[in-house]
């Protein structure tokens, strides 16, 4: 691995924190997609305990990156039921435009969708992706397969609940949630036209996402004035993205640590309900 060549790497740990050696003998598997910068982002383990993980691979270094895709055994062995060999790497429409796949969530039927954004030129746009559970391209999905929004320029965290699909992420300034169906369909009862905003402070991004058991959806992220100042935020939206002022001071919880550059990445709940 070099600067211009960097790896995806999956670790895999027992209950003690240690190596689990009966994934690939040693506990780490080091994947070269390309020649390029792959990056791995998130990880989902089906029911049957295959390991599904997404991100990009890299072409020319940084220039342009496709959403990528990559199956794993429980063993940590290529799974060549699934894409070409166990992987499915994007092919976007022109070679100079970037796919990214930051997020994904396998859905009940073994279907899945990944979500991030894809480069045009210049311009970001939200961009979700159907596949089925062999990790074809789900046509059905969308359109063709995929689903883009110039309204939301990226998807940062997805979550999926009670049939809908939740993609957070950012759009300029804007901290977004976008509300999608399971077919790709966007919700447009859900905030406004399908997506709800946050505003305040001038600067925010949600990076994580969450759907309470009641419905209610919180996301995680950051939020500020200035460009290097940033404090930790966190949003509690009902389920109908609106926001609920019941959660911290009028719907959203922020927090300064050290008066630098401070996000969230992630969210989950306890047993107890306590975020």
């Amino acid at each position: 691995t070099t600067l211009n060549d960097v790896d995806w790497v999956v670790a895999c740990l027992d209950a003690n924190g240690d190596y689990d050696t009966t994934f690939n003998h040693t506990g780490i598997l080091v994947l070269a997609l390309t020649t390029g910068n792959d990056f791995a982002y998130d990880v989902e383990i089906q029911t049957d305990n295959k390991i599904v993980i997404a991100g990009v691979s890299g072409i020319a270094g940084f220039s342009t990156t496709k959403g990528t895709l990559v199956r794993l055994n429980p063993n940590g062995s290529l799974d060549s039921t699934f894409g070409v060999n166990g992987v499915f790497v994007s092919q976007p429409a022109v070679a100079t435009y970037s796919q990214t796949f930051k997020s994904l969530v396998v859905l009940p039927n073994g279907s899945m969708v990944a979500g991030g954004w894809s480069k045009q030129s210049s311009s970001d746009r939200l961009f979700l992706a159907g596949f089925d559970s062999f990790g074809n391209v789900d046509s059905s999905f969308g359109t063709n397969g995929i689903v883009t929004n110039s309204g939301v320029e990226k998807v940062y965290s997805m979550a999926h609940a009670n049939g809908f699909i939740y993609a957070a992420g950012v759009s300029v300034t804007e901290g977004t949630i976008s509300c999608y169906s399971t077919s790709g369909l966007i919700s447009a009862g859900f905030g406004s036209s399908g997506t709800a905003r946050y505003t305040q402070n001038g600067l925010n991004a949600f990076y994580g996402v969450l759907v309470q058991p009641d419905g209610k959806i919180v996301v995680a992220g950051t939020t500020g004035s200035a460009a290097f100042t940033r404090d930790l935020l966190t949003v509690r939206y009902l389920s109908n993205g609106t926001i609920d002022n019941a959660f911290g001071v009028s719907g959203s919880w922020v927090l300064s640590l050290s008066g630098g550059f401070e996000d969230l990445n992630a969210v989950a709940m306890q047993a107890d309900g306590k975020i």
